[in-house]
Formats: structure tokens, sequence, C-alpha cells
């Protein structure tokens, strides 16, 4: 059998003496198929047309200079509100944040936990010795748990170590008060298997009571951990320290934002305000 190629058609060659009607037939639907394809390309000409001719119509019924002066107008408006951005972008340049440029604002340990963490720290570069902290403590609704404690001794270590049972993002301990606070900054990552059960056993090794631990799940939203992050035994014990106060699960987007709109109005220096303001903007808002 021999085979054609007739306009991308293939025709089978027989030599039965059919050949010649196959051949006539695959001509025909590739006829078809030009006749249809110009038929649809009139269609949408003769759309275009009478769309045009629509068009000039309602132009011809008005004065011609009035459109141009219209025109004019609207590209004068437009003119001006370009203008008035670029001056609003060289004096106020609120799209400029050097934590996105450098885009660290989405880690957690190295970008949000040392910020938080200077914060806290009564001898920290800031120069405001415990009032940050102090505000941590009302913005987070622990005034309850340190309403006892008159000196700022609070011990701040970032990345604490738990001797193999991984390490706490913030962790803060009053060793004359003997109170400490756990706090798992959680951002983007994703839960690691019993963390916070293992944090808060950390702490129980430690001596503590549970009246002396607030375990704190900070994360964007104020969510609770996965459920896959945790056997029964954990998931149990989580929720007898939530009913009982002990585990707390505070968000950026309410508490921590809060917060630093303190920290901001009671900030003095221009260069820690100006920082606050960049670290505001990457914190997340509440829904």
């Amino acid at each position: 059998m021999e085979v054609f190629w007739l306009d991308e058609e293939v025709v089978a060659h027989r030599s039965d003496g059919l050949d010649g009607f196959e051949l006539a037939v695959g001509g025909i639907k590739n006829c078809s198929r030009f006749l249809f394809a110009m038929f649809t390309a009139m269609e949408k000409l003769q759309r275009f047309i009478t769309d045009f001719r629509i068009f000039a119509d309602s132009v011809a019924t008005e004065d011609f200079n009035d459109v141009i002066e219209r025109c004019k107008t609207v590209l004068d408006g437009f003119i001006e509100v370009k203008k008035d951005a670029i001056m609003h972008e060289r004096t106020v340049a609120d799209r400029f944040n050097p934590f996105f440029i450098m885009g660290v604002s989405h880690r957690e340990t190295i970008f949000h936990s040392r910020i938080i963490g200077e914060l806290l720290r009564p001898t920290g570069t800031h120069g405001h010795q415990d009032l940050f902290l102090h505000s941590f403590f009302k913005c987070f609704h622990l005034e309850d748990f340190v309403q006892h404690i008159t000196d700022s001794n609070w011990l701040v270590t970032l990345e604490k170590y738990t001797q193999g049972l991984g390490f706490i993002d913030i962790y803060l301990e009053h060793k004359k008060a003997r109170k400490v606070i756990l706090i798992e900054n959680k951002l983007f990552a994703t839960d690691q298997q019993d963390q916070l059960y293992r944090y808060y056993s950390f702490a129980k090794g430690r001596g503590f009571s549970d009246e002396d631990i607030r375990l704190i799940y900070l994360t964007n939203d104020g969510k609770a951990p996965s459920n896959l992050s945790m056997d029964e035994t954990s998931a149990e014990t989580l929720k007898r320290l939530a009913d009982a106060g002990v585990f707390l699960k505070r968000s950026h987007a309410r508490h921590t934002r809060f917060w630093i709109e303190k920290c901001l109005d009671r900030a003095e220096a221009e260069r820690l305000k100006i920082t606050l303001e960049y670290y505001l903007e990457t914190l997340p808002n509440e829904i």
C-alpha cells in the first residue's frame, strides 16, 4: 500500500481501483476545512467592521475639538497623578524596607527571634532597660505571672540548648524568683515531633513547677500546634497545661504587633523608632 500526503491529510492509495475516489474524498475534506476557516475569518472581520462603524458614528455626533479637549484633560490629569506619585516615593519611600530587601523577613530564628529577644533583654542595645520587657508582659497577658517580681533580673537566651531535647527559640529565666518563660517562635516552619512537650519536660527537669512555667506557642495567627506533631501523651499534657494557663497560644498578628506599637510609642531614640517601624511592616496583620 502506497501513502500520499495531501495538505496534511493522509490518503491511502490502494491497487483496487478506488484510489481516485479516495483522493477525491481527501481533497473535498481539505477544501471544506479551508472554506470553513475562511468563513470564520470573514465573520470576525464583519464584526470588527460593524463595531468600528458604531464607534465612528458615535464620534461623528460630537464636536471633534471637544473630543480632543477631553482627551487632553484626561492625559493632563494622568500626568499630574504620576508626578505626585513620583514625589511621594521620593519624600516618603514607603515601599523601602531593608528587611524585605535583605530577604530576612520570613526567617524565624535569625530575624524575628533576634529582634524580639534584643528588645526583651534589659541590658539590650536599645538602651531602654526593662521598658520593653514590662510592655511585653502586659501585651502578652503575663502580668499575673510576674506580678510579684520587683526587679528586672531576667536572663534572655536565644536558641537555648535543652540537653538533647531541642533548642528553645526564646528563653527567659528569673533565677531569684524561679520563673521561666519558654517561647516557641513559629512563623512558617512546620512543627517538630513533640517539640513543645520536650521543652516543657526540660523546664520540669530543672525543677520548675507548673505554676512557675509559661510555655508560649507564638505563631502568625495564634493557631494550635499540629495534631500530627504530637503523640497521645503530648496532646493530653498540652491540653492539661492549657486548661491550667501554663500553655499559651499567642499571635504575631495581634500580640507581637500590639507590643511593637507600644514600644514605638515609648521609644526615644530616632534610629530605634525607624527600626521598629521597619520591623512592624514585616509582621502579619490581624484578619
